[in-house]
């Protein structure tokens, strides 16, 4: 058998080629806790399923799309239809709605008094409402006392809201049940009878008496007629399951759901959430009450949707059992999605939605797509189905997901094609026809070699299709592709772009991809994919960008020379027009935007100034100048400080501060972060400054100068303990945090040695921390 067209050695590929070629790189966590709900691409088109298909919600995942092509049923409008059709549906469902749902009980005490008397008028909230002068000219006294009835019954048997806890009145609901026990007695008609019977096995099922609801189920049920069928009989059958669940009897109750989910679309999603099949020995007994191989088909289905994973066993189960039965094309479909999910997707797909152990799953999904396309084949050539066209089509689907050769594929397409007549409305052949246009389109990506030098024009040409600008999943899928295919081509940079923004990748940016990006803006022949990528046509100023990126990382990573060398390569005439920030200032307080009169100086012009500092405080340290020495090591201090997180110009060399981190320090400096290709990277280390601060305390024999520096240094040893995995203060405490002793040597130094200077004054009246440490 081929290989499948998605190889799991394409994870390796990729990973290594957007690995990192510096030692200093960190790699985000392969486990990213953030990382966006993912699932899975689909290009079923939801118009090949019957829009009545009523087990749709069960099988399919079409997520937003399938509230355009399926509509659910609901309990209170089935109810309405056929209190319609019991008065000869001569009214409007409106007010059918009103006087059996919206009406109060002091309304149906005047509408019977009307039925009984014709001289009394209806009252005037009923006048003009169809159904209730049916009622009333009728003398349809039986309806409108079970209307009563059950509208004092409806107190007692819901609550406020879904999440409220109630004390049932049990003495009052088991008066209600005697009363209804009275009223079902003296009922002739079997309509009505039902929904006493209804009303008091519900009454009983919510006041707890699970075995009296068995018992009084057992009583009525079998002295109503019911050669006409009701929904109302498995809304009651509904309270039966429930009771027998709660006494613990798993087959008789999972039985009477899957009866429920069989014929009973209004009460659906209620038998398929309390389904319940606690084991095989449980599973066995159910399926032996079943009456025939319809009730068994209609069990293995419920048991399918409750599944929610590869149902191929079942499905064919239930075809063998009822190759007619009405969830067989919702199931195969669902089937197919579920391939969709294992073999759509790529590296790139699971590096950004954080899904990289699915090795095992792929795996089953390759041994199972072959026995789903044998099933399949069979099924065609039996001639049992209501929608061979379907299952044909779905046919060259899965040989398409198999990696089967494209003419293979294609020729099922062309034969069905022919067969499908669109402008015919009986049919939903237009919605097939639909369909193999969106999978000739897919074919289409998944044929898509990057190393052709074709390859962008070909993802120009795929995204000018309509087809491929109405289904959702074509753009960010395409983007998966080709970001893997960019990155077997030792294209990392590309890779990037292609699946993230350039904002994303600027949050731990990697320097091969950087280099593959500044390649790409400096090539003066590009293709449209490039010119998209570049943002800009000339390309100056995304290279300025690129530029900023590699500079900023290079200055977090350690490099202050790489960092200056890769910033001089901004030209002058983009660089006057770079953001500007003052980071030389010291701030007593921890501020993260404090307002700076004077921000003059560009990331290069930082980065030279540091270098500046150094450099003169080495020559005035060499020809004992000592306190200008201490000066310059001060301003170094305090530009690599503040150019920190922790720092009021973090974003001097940071593209975001993810002000989340506080709670989680010690697991940096990489973050995971959604939507990034490597998580965001915060410049937490403030060592280097800490450094410089030491220094500056070395040499100076100014106490001011000394002040300032034992302060910063302390400030740097504080952020230090923030980063430790043993710290557990956390921002948004009233308490003051607590420094170990090895954390606080500059904040005693600073008190014990320098508390007659001007600054520590200063220090102790604004800083409210320094100010506990001291006291």
């Amino acid at each position: 058998m081929k290989k499948s067209i998605f190889p799991i050695i394409l994870l390796f590929i990729f990973a290594t080629s957007f690995a990192p070629n510096t030692p200093q790189q960190i790699v985000a966590p392969t486990c990213n806790p953030d990382a966006r709900p993912f699932r899975g691409y689909t290009f079923i088109h939801p118009g090949i399923i019957n829009k009545k298909a009523a087990y749709a919600p069960y099988f399919l995942d079409f997520g937003q799309m399938y509230e355009t092509y399926f509509h659910h049923n609901h309990q209170r409008d089935d109810n309405i239809i056929e209190w319609n059709e019991r008065f000869c549906s001569k009214s409007d469902s409106a007010d059918v709605d009103y006087v059996v749902y919206r009406s109060t009980s002091a309304e149906m005490s005047l509408l019977l008094r009307s039925a009984n008397d014709k001289k009394m008028p209806l009252p005037g909230t009923l006048s003009g409402n169809q159904f209730a002068e049916i009622l009333a000219f009728n003398a349809c006294t039986e309806a409108i006392e079970y209307l009563i009835f059950a509208k004092k019954c409806q107190p007692h048997v819901s609550g406020k809201d879904a999440w409220e806890v109630r004390q049932r009145d049990a003495e009052a609901m088991d008066v209600l049940i005697e009363e209804g026990l009275g009223r079902f007695k003296n009922c002739r008609s079997h309509f009505f009878k039902q929904r006493y019977a209804y009303q008091i096995v519900r009454l009983a099922h919510y006041s707890g008496q699970w075995q009296r609801t068995v018992d009084l189920y057992n009583f009525l049920l079998p002295k109503i007629d019911r050669q006409r069928s009701s929904v109302i009989f498995y809304w009651t059958l509904g309270h039966l399951a429930g009771a027998l669940f709660q006494l613990e009897k798993y087959p008789e109750a999972a039985y009477r759901y899957s009866l429920i989910f069989r014929n009973c679309p209004s009460k659906r999603i209620s038998a398929y959430r309390s389904f319940f099949i606690k084991n095989d020995e449980i599973w066995g007994e159910t399926l032996r009450l079943c009456q025939n191989d319809a009730e068994r088909a209609a069990l293995f289905a419920l048991r399918a949707a409750d599944a929610k994973t590869l149902t191929v066993n079942d499905l064919i189960k239930i075809y063998d059992l009822d190759p007619q039965h009405p969830a067989l094309d919702l199931m195969l479909v669902g089937n197919v999605q579920y391939f969709e999910k294992m073999l759509l997707r790529t590296p790139t797909t699971d590096r950004k939605y954080g899904l990289t152990a699915i090795a095992a799953r792929q795996k089953s999904g390759q041994k199972q797509l072959p026995i789903l396309l044998e099933f399949v084949r069979r099924a065609i050539k039996e001639r049992h189905l209501e929608n061979p066209k379907l299952w044909r089509l779905i046919e060259g689907y899965l040989l398409q997901l198999a990696g089967r050769p494209a003419g293979e594929v294609e020729n099922i397409y062309n034969q069905i094609s022919e067969k499908l007549h669109p402008d015919d409305s009986e049919t939903n052949d237009a919605e097939l026809k639909k369909q193999i246009e969106v999978w000739r389109t897919l074919q289409q990506i998944l044929a898509i070699d990057a190393n052709d030098n074709q390859a962008d024009n070909a993802v120009i040409r795929i995204r000018s299709f309509d087809i491929f600008k109405e289904f959702p999943a074509f753009e960010p899928f395409l983007q998966d592709w080709m970001s893997s295919k960019y990155a077997e081509g030792e294209r990392p940079g590309k890779a990037i772009l292609a699946a993230y923004s350039l904002d994303a990748f600027a949050l731990n940016p990697n320097l091969a991809a950087l280099d593959d990006l500044l390649k790409t803006a400096r090539e003066t022949q590009k293709s449209g994919i490039e010119y998209e990528m570049t943002g800009d046509s000339s390309s100056e100023k995304f290279e300025a960008k690129l530029l900023e990126i590699k500079g900023s990382f290079l200055f977090n990573t350690g490099h202050p020379e790489a960092a200056l060398s890769t910033l001089r390569e901004i030209s002058p005439t983009l660089a006057a027009d770079l953001k500007k920030f003052s980071p030389f200032k010291i701030s007593i307080n921890d501020c993260l935007r404090c307002p700076t009169a004077s921000a003059d100086l560009t990331r290069r012009e930082i980065v030279e100034r540091l270098g500046q500092y150094e450099f003169e405080a080495k020559a005035a340290e060499a020809t004992g100048e000592l306190n200008r020495a201490a000066e310059n090591y001060l301003q170094a201090g305090l530009g690599y400080f503040n150019t920190s997180w922790f720092g009021y110009e973090w974003d001097a060399f940071d593209d975001f501060r993810d002000p989340e981190n506080w709670y989680r320090l010690s697991a940096g400096p990489v973050f995971p972060f959604a939507g990034t290709p490597a998580g965001n990277r915060e410049n937490l280390d403030v060592t280097r400054a800490l450094g410089f601060f030491e220094h500056a305390l070395a040499v100076s024999r100014d106490p001011e100068i000394s002040a300032k520096a034992a302060f910063m240094a302390a400030k740097c040893q504080q952020k230090q303990w923030f980063c430790s995995p043993q710290c557990k203060y956390k921002p948004g405490s009233n308490r003051v945090p607590v420094l170990p002793p090895e954390f606080k040597t500059y904040y005693l130094l600073l008190k014990n040695e320098f508390s007659g200077t001007e600054f520590y004054g200063e220090v102790v009246k604004e800083c409210k921390w320094f100010g506990v440490y001291v006291r």
